[in-house]
């Protein structure tokens, strides 16, 4: 910006950009079941793997911009239902504890940066951050009790994860900052 007259190298000039890309897993999920008419001993209960099933066959390709995604009852699923059974009475499931990762994050924030001199004892410094600038959501994990009376809800995600000022808010979230040092 040397080239250009003061005032457009004062307002132009020297600013530094930061960018931050978080990459993260999801939260892992364990399964629970509801709806057998066996009994059971109290406690959590697991449901058992299907026989042939292994965890790698209970999560589905899943798109998260599918014709639905806004319409739980046709939203597409994230797990298969089919991949797990009912446990025989007074018998504990086999599925383990945490077996899949929900859906994870993948969250930006870009800063841009200023500092300017003021008078000799005096100087300036402003920033400008802008969290979430692609407006992606973070869709929390989804719904994990098995229960084959109701099956359309198995799978299903119906909201997002974060805070609005937080990693993985769901929301463009943008703050200016000015710093007056002396």
């Amino acid at each position: 910006m040397s080239n250009m007259s003061s005032v457009a190298n004062a307002i132009l000039g020297g600013w530094n950009l930061y960018v931050v890309q978080t990459i993260q897993n999801g939260t892992p999920i364990t399964f629970t079941f509801a709806g057998s008419s066996n009994v059971f001993l109290p406690g959590v209960s697991r449901p058992d793997m299907a026989p042939g099933k292994t965890y790698d066959d209970i999560r589905i390709p899943w798109d998260s911009h599918g014709p639905c995604r806004f319409n739980a009852a046709c939203a597409l699923p994230f797990a298969n239902i089919n991949v797990f059974a009912y446990p025989a009475s007074f018998t504990p499931g086999q599925a383990g504890r945490n077996i899949i990762n929900g859906p994870g994050i993948l969250w930006h924030e870009v800063s841009a940066a200023k500092e300017f001199s003021i008078r000799e004892r005096l100087r300036g410094s402003v920033r400008l951050d802008v969290n979430n600038p692609f407006k992606r959501y973070f869709f929390a994990s989804p719904n994990s009790v098995v229960d084959f009376r109701n099956p359309q809800a198995f799978g299903k995600i119906t909201g997002t994860q974060g805070l609005t000022s937080g990693i993985g808010a769901s929301k463009f979230f943008m703050e200016m900052i000015f710093r007056l040092e002396f």
